[in-house]
């Protein structure tokens, strides 16, 4: 499956040359260029799905790629409208899926909702750019890995907040993703065209690894199930095949009750930050409604007025203006 700028889908078949084998109507399909599609595994093999930025996601069979089975519109629930799609993450449990968007939003997403409104959930804010590539932790599902604007995201589901940040680097990160045979480590593409590999299990703050791959920028990067090669490709069309050594691609001891240990203590730690949060807005917002319902009292200017002068009397000892009782 391929999408074009344009925003038609297209099916390959590689044993019947180059051309698409079939193709989507442009009156039906998405009206932006297409940026991400996936694949669904369910009871058939001929379903996937397709995002673009102008806000929809498409479901699809291949055997009739005339119209779309299926579509959803990506509403910001916030009110800040429609957001485009620029990268997807599709869980293989549940239709459940996650939506990488321009607007720097991560949008949770689930196939089986009744309506429009059930099917968008929640909403993750953590960058200020668009959303170039999201991964699941294939070990712990429930962490997953972002790529945007100059840093890149470590997020447990269940929260609104990134549990993990890297630095800022200089340049773009495009993308990322796990490796398939160690749980603590993942690779990263940047514009200035170095690969940087991650392994959180020994090192957390910087890369474990960084090689100048290109002198242009990295835009993809994907691992072999193997974990030992990987493939990255650059702007201007080049790929690259590397191979990683066996300390970043074999299982190290206790490796993945270690990294669980710390994304959940890395989790509890953001949990906790919330909750403080949560309760610091309810007093704040509590001290606001408890002065704004007290009565204010104002004291007439003469009588305060007058106050101020007996107490000024009363300081130096001596007699009220005015006063003209004789000794």
């Amino acid at each position: 499956m391929g999408g074009s700028y344009n925003g038609l889908v297209s099916c390959f078949d590689t044993r019947t040359g180059e051309s698409p084998k079939d193709q989507s109507i442009i009156e039906k399909s998405h009206r932006d260029p297409v940026y991400k599609i996936a694949w669904l595994q369910g009871k058939h093999p001929f379903e996937c799905c397709s995002t673009s930025t102008d806000g929809q996601v498409l479901w699809w069979d291949v055997r009739k790629l005339g119209e779309p089975s299926e579509g959803l519109m990506l509403e910001d629930k916030t009110g800040g409208g429609l957001m485009g799609g620029v990268s997807m993450e599709y869980s293989t449990a549940g239709g459940k899926f996650l939506i990488g968007t321009e607007q720097g939003k991560i949008v949770s997403c689930s196939r089986k909702g009744k309506t429009p409104a059930d099917k968008i959930g929640a909403m993750f804010e953590g960058h200020c750019g668009p959303i170039y590539g999201l991964h699941r932790n294939p070990f712990f599902p429930k962490f997953f890995l972002s790529v945007a604007d100059w840093r890149v995201g470590l997020w447990n589901e269940e929260l609104r907040s990134p549990i993990m940040t890297s630095k800022f680097f200089k340049t773009y990160v495009l993308d990322g993703m796990w490796s398939p045979t160690r749980p603590g480590v993942f690779v990263t593409a940047k514009m200035d065209g170095t690969l940087d590999v991650y392994d959180i299990f020994y090192q957390q703050n910087d890369p474990t690894l960084s090689l100048q791959v290109d002198s242009d920028g990295l835009r993809a990067v994907r691992m072999q199930d193997g974990g030992r090669l990987l493939a990255t490709g650059s702007v201007d069309g080049s790929v690259y095949m590397l191979e990683l050594c066996e300390g970043l691609s074999v299982m190290q001891p206790n490796e993945k009750n270690s990294v669980m240990q710390m994304l959940e203590r890395e989790s509890k730690r953001e949990k906790n930050l919330e909750a403080r949060a949560k309760e610091l807005r309810a007093k704040e917002k509590r001290a606001a409604e408890l002065s704004a319902g007290e009565p204010t009292e104002k004291t007439p200017w003469e009588e305060s007025v007058k106050g101020i002068e007996e107490k000024f009397w009363e300081m130096i000892g001596g007699k009220e203006a005015g006063d003209d009782t004789k000794e």
